[in-house]
């Protein structure tokens, strides 16, 4: 997820939106712990079972006080990490 808004950052986007399962929590839990929020719904979205899809957007990503909280969201990974050997930078 960090690497996806990097990569959003350094493409100039403003914003990112995505669409999630309405019975996924643990999804919805991981998107808003990275400041997205719901914003719509899409009926019956998914084909094989009809389920209805949550859409969930960022506040403007260019923001300093997203910006901070996504370098304490980037410390928190790599401190969490650091014994596995898996790390994570900020370009």
């Amino acid at each position: 997820m960090l690497g996806t808004i990097d990569s959003a950052t350094s493409n100039d986007c403003d914003e990112l939106t995505l669409e999630v399962r309405k019975s996924n929590e643990a999804a919805h839990a991981l998107y808003r712990k990275y400041g997205f929020r719901v914003v719509g719904e899409r009926k019956a979205y998914y084909v094989d079972d009809n389920e209805d899809a949550l859409i969930m957007t960022t506040p403007d990503i260019r923001e300093p006080n997203y910006a901070a909280s996504l370098t304490n969201l980037a410390a928190e990974h790599a401190h969490r990490w650091a014994e596995t050997g898996s790390r994570f930078e900020r370009v």
